[in-house]
Formats: structure tokens, C-alpha cells, sequence
């Protein structure tokens, strides 16, 4: 405020150019999309109405972005936003509309709404860019699957329980078990995982990619026992029912992300862990006689080797017992285990020569690391 010539000056901020109001009502006509000038802008602007005060404008603009999502969007464009504006505080009303960006993305390849949610408990702690890298790269790889093979998303979900299709994940990978679902090419092997928590799947991608090349292999998701049952039952259905007895029909490997209790195996993380499946890794009917299983699991106190074996008559490969990491390597040029080697033997087996990290090890990446902290 000032004068001039004896007159008062009230400095008025300058008029937007074109309101918000407007410019919603021209967003939503999607003529943005496609047009690399426009795409950044527009967005910008977006997120600014989304995080602004006015809920109705906020609600209308997360649609428009919905809207977008839908007709092809780049996920690398959008996911930051929405992530962003659910994980931090905002008004009731956007909750909602918020879930549903990632709702019509994962609907309109045929998956059921709860594929989203998978994706948000899956992430473990919300550190702020690895929980935003691993969410984008589950819409990456989901978008890029379906390009290459229209469809596989909605299959492998509805055989494997396959939900988080970035996190353990190359698309190469589920191309190949997308490919051989009925098919018996190679070795059969099957990898069991929670669809919640366990974070540091998302450091085994190189693994799997490295045993689904070498492997007819399995991954599948489940967080009950039940649910788990039924996604290995349709295994033994595509693989060892419909080719007999065919020498590679039954499984001769599994490796297990979970905990061990005892003399049980559970899938899950330590203290959430309810999900046991010491029965099913002892079914005949799924495995080969004296198959491998690599037990990639926490524990509590010192584990037996050889009597783990004898209860699953099969060739255990565990930790030495106490709580394993398994660092990304990304961050940390450390591999995800200290070694993860295997080799198919002569009689048809598979054998495995794997070494983990100990969060109580001196010495071990991951003792500094957590001592550092």
C-alpha cells in the first residue's frame, strides 16, 4: 500500500490469467494428452488444485487425472502425485478418488480393485523415494506386460496370485511364465512369497529373472494358507495333471520368503507371519521326491539344518538362524545375497549354494549398516 499524488494505492495481486475452475473444465477434455509441451503443465497445475483448499475443485481434478490414467498416461507422469496425496494428510473427501487413479489403472487390464491395495501393503516402511520408485515401477511393468502380452496380467493374477507385478519382477520374467502356464519346457520350480510386507523383494528381481531363465518357474502370492493351497493346486492343474507323468511335471525346487517358528515355515514377515506352510511343502503330489527348498527366512534362534531336512525328506538350504537383510543394491553395490548360486545335477535335481547377510553379524554389510543407524 502506498500513495500517489495525494491518492491511496491498494496493491492488488495480479488476476489469474485463466481460473481454476476454467481450467479444469478444459483439462477434462484430455486434449493435453499426447502433446509433450502440454503434458508437464498440465500436471503441474493438477497436483497444485489437488493440494489446494477447495475439495470440490480437488476432487475434479484427481477425475481428470483418472480419466487420464485410463486413456494411456504415463505412469512415471502420475504415480508421484497420488502416492504423495494419500500418504500425507489430506481432506476425507479425496480418499477416495485418490484410490481410485490406481483402481482404473489396474481395472482396465481386468484386475480386481484389491490389486491397488496389494500394491500400497507391500511396501513395507514408507520411506518417501523408494515407496514412490516401487509403486511407479509396479504400474511400469504392469503397463509394459500388457503391451507385450495383452491379457498375461489378468491370467498370472488369477493363477499365481500374482498382484505386485514389479516388486519381485522383471517383465521378462512374467513374460516367460506367462508363456508356459501350460507348457512344461524346463525344470519346474515354484516361488512362494506374501502379497504384504516384505519389502526386500523388491532387491530379488535379478534373481528371479536369473531362475525363471534357467527354470520353468512358478511365483506365487498369498497371504493365507488357504489362498495359498489353491494358487499351488492350480500349478499341479496346469503342470503335473495335464502332462502326467511326464519326467518335469512335478516340482523339484521352491524357495520361501518367509519366517521360521520352530519346526514350522511361515510366509510373511517376523511377528506378522501367520500364513503356514509346512504341509504344503511336504506334498508329494506337488514335489519331486527329495526336492530342494531354499528357505529365505528370519528365525528365532539357531536353526537345524539336517532335521528340517529329514521332516521335509527334501535338501534344505537356510539361514544359520537370527534375522537375515537382504540389502538393494541399487543403494548399497551390495548384491542381494552374499551368494545365490544353483545348478541342475545329472539325475534332473536342482541344487542350491546360497549365503545370506545377518543383521547380527560384525563385520557383515549389514551389521555396519544397522550399527551406523
Amino acid at each position: 500500500m502506498g500513495s500517489h499524488g495525494g491518492r491511496e494505492i491498494v496493491d492488488i495481486p495480479p488476476k489469474p490469467v485463466v481460473d481454476d475452475a476454467r481450467f479444469l473444465a478444459s483439462a477434462a477434455k484430455l486434449e493435453w494428452l499426447g502433446k509433450e509441451e502440454h503434458v508437464g503443465s498440465t500436471l503441474d497445475q493438477l497436483s497444485r488444485i489437488i493440494k489446494g483448499k477447495d475439495e470440490k475443485l480437488a476432487v475434479d481434478a484427481v477425475n481428470i487425472l483418472r480419466d487420464a490414467v485410463v486413456k494411456g498416461l504415463d505412469p512415471y507422469c502420475w504415480v508421484e502425485i497420488v502416492e504423495r496425496s494419500l500418504r500425507y494428510p489430506h481432506p476425507k473427501a479425496l480418499t477416495k478418488p485418490l484410490w481410485g487413479v490406481f483402481e482404473a489403472f489396474t481395472s482396465k487390464y481386468g484386475l480386481p480393485p484389491q490389486v491397488a491395495h496389494d500394491w500400497w501393503t507391500s511396501q513395507g516402511v514408507m520411506d518417501d523415494t523408494p515407496f514412490i520408485q516401487n509403486l511407479t515401477y509396479n504400474a511400469v511393468v504392469l503397463s509394459t506386460l500388457e503391451n507385450q502380452r495383452p491379457g498375461a496380467s489378468k491370467a498370472l493374477h488369477k493363477t499365481y496370485g500374482i498382484s505386485c507385478f514389479g516388486r519381485a519382477y522383471t517383465t521378462e520374467s512374467l513374460v516367460r511364465m506367462y508363456d508356459t502356464i501350460n507348457e512344461i519346457p524346463k525344470t519346474l520350480g515354484v516361488v512362494i512369497m506374501p502379497k504384504s510386507g516384505y519389502p526386500f523383494l523388491h532387491h530379488i528381481r535379478k534373481e528371479v529373472d536369473g531362475l525363471s531363465k534357467e527354470f520353468n518357474v512358478k511365483c506365487v502370492e498369498a497371504d493365507t494358507a488357504g489362498e495359498l493351497a489353491g494358487r499351488l493346486n492350480n500349478v499341479k492343474k496346469h503342470h503335473i495333471k495335464a502332462h502326467g507323468k511326464h519326467p518335469r511335471a512335478k516340482a523339484r525346487f521352491a524357495v520361501v520368503f518367509g519366517v521360521i517358528k520352530g519346526e514350522g515355515v511361515y510366509v510373511g514377515e517376523p511377528g506378522q507371519a501367520v500364513c503356514d506352510i509346512t504341509k504344503l511343502l511336504k506334498d508329494d503330489s506337488l514335489f519331486e521326491i527329495s526336492p530342494s527348498i531354499v528357505l529365505v527366512c528370519s528365525s528365532e534362534g539357531t536353526l537345524d539344518r539336517e532335521k528340517l531336512s529329514r521332516q521335509f525328506k527334501a535338501e534344505v538350504t537356510t539361514p544359520k538362524g537370527g534375522v537375515i537383510l537382504v540389502p538393494d543394491e541399487s543403494l548399497t553395490g551390495h548384491p542381494a545375497f552374499r551368494q545365490f548360486a544353483y545348478k541342475r545335477q545329472p539325475d534332473g535335481s536342482v541344487k542350491f549354494d546360497v549365503k545370506f547377510y545377518y543383521l547380527d553379524e560384525p563385520g557383515s554389510y549389514a551389521f555396519d549398516s544397522y550399527q551406523r543407524e
